[in-house]
């Protein structure tokens, strides 16, 4: 969804055309796809106005409960054959992105029952380099895009074993089940995935030695303005950030100083629910022709109910969560960029 000026948002099915995923090759008929029905809303609420969220208490946790019968109609499936498998990779990836953004979903209403919805904002990453990665691999050949998820597999695994060694060392390892035999293979398995690594780089144009960054993936498949967003939330959640330490800190008139805002966690945790929807929607969106197409699959085939829709239509009238509210920028900054002026608890 490209967020436009006026706070609304421009066509839902942004990027290098997510309709290619939803027309027939002539371009004038839906194909028979799951995605439709969920296009179809999405596209509507396109020529409403979106306001943003004025951090006013919202009923967003409420409104995400109600949309979990539609995830897991839309995460179904029976287990692909090895076939399908072998033939084409991005398969399994995207039942993985899909069944791990459904888990986040379930963990962030549960953190948000027990008033930690704030420490789901740390799932939002995940969930979009998932999204980014899918809408890229779809624009690769079948071929390609199975080298690529390979090659990166075998690295991830080999780099792993590889700390276990520097940090566990050998011996330990053994006692864990690893054989000396394998062990001592680590090394050449990573030489060997570096020099495939170093080929796929040439051949499809990468930024990065052991693989693409999420930047040049967004620049990729037309979704940097997407990126440079949800990434200054997210980074801020899962790395250690000098301006998430003066933003989580609120005083009192009284000089009273806290870390544990309610009003804030909330605006945190509403945030990180509307986004992790909008990117399962996202990948959901780019995964419909591979869950399609499988034999096995559940969903192909399936009709979505108009109950079951509902929630659906629910969510996308409600207003935008921002990145970040005035609040913290009004007081916080005092005079200037000179330095932090007391921030007074909201009321």
């Amino acid at each position: 969804m490209k967020q436009v000026a006026d706070g609304g948002r421009s066509d839902w099915a942004g990027g290098p055309d997510c309709s290619d995923f939803l027309f027939t090759p002539d371009r004038k008929e839906f194909r028979a796809s799951p995605v439709q029905p969920i296009y179809e809303i999405m596209h509507i609420v396109n020529e409403e106005e979106r306001r943003f969220h004025d951090h006013s208490s919202t009923q967003i946790a409420q409104v995400v409960r109600r949309l979990l019968p539609l995830v897991d109609a839309i995460t179904r499936r029976k287990s692909p054959s090895m076939d399908e498998v072998h033939a084409d990779y991005r398969l399994i990836a995207c039942m993985v992105a899909l069944a791990r953004q459904r888990e986040s979903l379930l963990a962030a209403i549960k953190l948000s029952e027990d008033t930690l919805g704030h420490l789901a904002v740390g799932f939002i990453r995940p969930a979009c380099e998932e999204y980014l990665w899918l809408k890229y691999l779809t624009s690769l050949e079948c071929k390609d895009s199975n080298d690529v998820l390979l090659v990166l597999a075998s690295s991830d695994a080999l780099r792993s074993l590889s700390a276990a060694r520097g940090y566990i060392g050998d011996p330990m390892l053994n006692k864990l089940g690893f054989p000396t035999s394998f062990l001592s293979t680590t090394q050449a398995g990573l030489d060997s995935a570096r020099e495939r690594l170093a080929a796929l780089r040439q051949r499809l144009a990468w930024d990065g030695k052991s693989g693409p960054t999420a930047r040049w993936l967004a620049a990729r498949v037309g979704e940097v303005r997407l990126y440079d967003y949800l990434y200054a939330a997210s980074s801020r959640a899962v790395h250690f950030s000098a301006g998430e330490v003066f933003r989580r800190t609120w005083f009192d008139i009284d000089g009273t100083v806290s870390v544990e805002d309610a009003d804030h966690r909330i605006y945190l945790s509403d945030f990180a629910l509307y986004q992790l929807v909008d990117l399962a929607i996202r990948t959901f969106v780019v995964a419909a022709d591979w869950l399609a197409n499988s034999s096995n699959d559940e969903s192909g085939d399936q009709e979505f109910s108009e109950e079951i829709l509902k929630p659906l239509e629910e969510f996308n009238r409600l207003p935008q969560v921002p990145l970040i509210i005035a609040k913290e920028y009004e007081i916080a900054w005092g005079a200037g960029l000179q330095g932090w002026g007391p921030k007074g608890r909201r009321l």
